[in-house]
């Protein structure tokens, strides 16, 4: 997948905190080299570089690290489950999949779903292949302006 450069977390001082937010990429996969691999590609388009420890977490060592977490942003998937199971502030990027069913369960107002808002959406379709993506673009169209402000609504109330 490609994905645009995100802006570093600072904008989160415009949500009423002046409080620095270090950011780290995180995964946990079968797979931790192309994990690891994926992340430094991503960071290197970040204005301010991350640490990043993608592939070296084992799942107690990841929920650990959501459990001290100020806020964690991800598609839907495992780890995402895992840190609003740690009860951290968390906003999920959904494509296909319904997220009234399958989304973060508990206060929405701390647990942010964020869609492109397709009307296709949900079609619960997660088996593209690779010549279809490009047709079906439901998470890639979520911007990252969607993301900061669902951000800056997290940190503000969290804050």
């Amino acid at each position: 997948r490609r994905f645009r450069a995100l802006p570093s977390l600072e904008p989160l001082s415009a949500a009423g905190t002046s409080k620095a937010f270090p950011v780290t990429l995180t995964s946990w996969t079968l797979i931790p080299s192309w994990e690891r691999a994926f992340a430094t590609a991503f960071a290197r388009r970040m204005e301010r570089l991350p640490i990043i420890i993608a592939g070296e977490t084992s799942l107690a060592q990841l929920a650990a690290l959501f459990k001290r977490a100020a806020l964690v942003i991800g598609t839907d998937n495992g780890p995402m489950h895992l840190a609003v199971a740690m009860d951290a502030p968390s906003a999920h990027l959904f494509g296909p999949v319904d997220a009234r069913a399958f989304g973060p369960w508990g206060d929405t107002a701390r647990h942010v779903v964020i869609t492109s808002g397709l009307t296709c959406i949900p079609c619960n379709r997660l088996d593209y292949t690779a010549r279809e993506l490009p047709d079906h673009p439901c998470v890639r169209l979520i911007t990252e302006r969607q993301v900061m402000e669902a951000v800056r609504q997290i940190v503000k109330r969290e804050t």
